[in-house]
């Protein structure tokens, strides 16, 4: 998957709770629900990349949508 590492950050900044250790952020990731959309996530920002967005624009609208 393109861009892997800035989506799995992007998630960690949203989603993570203070409470996760790595094994219960891991079970997140793992979810099919989370895969298919960090794979959406993934041809989003291929799409805005064709539209003229870098990829650290797209991660920091999602980011200030979010908190």
């Amino acid at each position: 998957m393109k861009y892997e590492k800035e989506i799995k950050k992007l998630l960690s900044d949203v989603f993570r709770e203070s409470w996760m250790n790595e094994s219960d952020w891991q079970e997140f990731l793992s979810d099919d629900r989370i895969i298919v959309r960090m794979n959406n996530i993934s041809k989003d920002i291929e799409e805005g990349i064709k539209n003229g967005y870098t990829v650290d624009e797209q991660i920091a609208i999602v980011k200030f949508i979010f908190k």
